[in-house]
This record gives structure tokens, C-alpha cells and sequence, in this order.
């Protein structure tokens, strides 16, 4: 299964996972609408980022915070 990141190379140290079907799965879900379901559910995704956001920043200890910002935001 192919995990894409991203390493930021700017100095900040930041890595980013692309949140696909294959890292849903590496981490032990069925598909991405179903780790939705799990963990805060796909209603407060809708909310906070207007779906599941498309990065997630992984820490050096190993925590996952997703990237993206709120649509009703945007100008």
C-alpha cells in the first residue's frame, strides 16, 4: 500500500500524510469514511474542515492532527 508524505523542507520539520484509503488502512480502518465514523465522526469533520481534510501533520511522538481550514472561512 502506497503512503504518500510530504517533509517540509523550510526548516520547520513538519511531515504530512496524504489521508487516502491506503492510510486509512494502515491504520487499521476500512476505508476513509469509516475512520471518520470512528474517531470524531464525519458530522464534526463537515464541520471543522467541510469534509475529511486531504493531510494529516504526524509529531515525532507519533500523533496525527489534520490539516485544513474551515470553508465558511474563506471570502
Amino acid at each position: 500500500m502506497p503512503i504518500t508524505f510530504h517533509l517540509w523542507k523550510d526548516g520547520s520539520g513538519i511531515i504530512e500524510i496524504k489521508v487516502d484509503e491506503y492510510f486509512a488502512k494502515a491504520n487499521g480502518y476500512k476505508s476513509v469514511s469509516d475512520m471518520a465514523e470512528k474517531t470524531i465522526g464525519q458530522a464534526k469533520f463537515n464541520e471543522m474542515f467541510g469534509g475529511v481534510p486531504e493531510w494529516i501533520r504526524a509529531s515525532p511522538n507519533g500523533e496525527f492532527t489534520f490539516v485544513g481550514i474551515n470553508p465558511i472561512l474563506f471570502n
